[in-house]
């Protein structure tokens, strides 16, 4: 039956979520189950949910994303990008949704497990643990010297998107436009391409959303 297929989530925004409630308790709100995340641990154990993405995004400061949604319901629209946001700020932010994970992680009883490679994957589904892809939404958060790309490798890091669509300095990505060409301003920078290469050496994903053609 279809309703036992194990499924693997791509791309989730939980840990914002939690990072930005107001509730007094972030963990218990996922452990117990909430109404403003997409997922729970509740809705996990129900709907046969194995593992998946969660990604880490730094917001610009007074971002309203829901402003954002409204407006990509139209037939077209064009939204200015938000401004780049410094290193500090994006590791700051990162820093906090990854001890909410860490924090979720030790009081979950070890059911949940951040995954470091394949075989910590398989080994997560065959003893019924939820495995966790710790994945960032935009590289902001690392340095030019790649200072913290080693240091958020050690937390888990094995997967990153580049960019999220505004520019910053390992990359260009694509607006907020429609209908329009992807093929928008420069691609990657020196700096982009030694990410790149510094993502191979240590077999970190690479997510390609939201790049421009170039």
């Amino acid at each position: 039956m279809i309703d036992n297929i194990p499924y693997f989530d791509g791309h989730n925004d939980v840990l914002l979520k939690l990072l930005y409630s107001k509730s007094k308790n972030k963990t218990k709100d996922f452990l117990e189950g909430n109404d403003y995340c997409h997922i729970d641990f509740k809705k996990i154990q129900i709907a046969n949910f194995i593992g998946g993405f969660f990604a880490i995004f730094s917001p610009n400061k007074d971002q309203d994303f829901s402003v954002v949604s409204s407006k990509m319901e139209s037939e077209s629209y064009h939204l200015e990008l938000p401004e780049p946001i410094s290193q500090n700020s994006a590791l700051d932010l990162t820093m906090s949704m990854i001890s909410i994970l860490n924090d979720i992680i030790q009081k979950s009883n070890n059911k949940i497990v951040i995954c470091k490679n394949g075989d910590e994957l398989r080994n997560a589904y065959m003893n019924k643990k939820i495995a966790i892809v710790l994945h960032i939404e935009g590289a902001e958060a690392i340095d030019r010297n790649f200072y913290s790309l080693e240091k958020l490798y050690d937390l888990g890091l094995r997967s990153i998107g580049l960019v999220w669509s505004r520019p910053n300095i390992f990359g260009n990505g694509v607006p907020f436009s429609f209908p329009t060409s992807p093929d928008i301003g420069e691609g990657l920078t020196e700096f982009g391409k030694r990410l790149v290469k510094k993502c191979d050496e240590k077999k970190i994903l690479i997510d390609l959303s939201h790049l421009n053609e170039k």
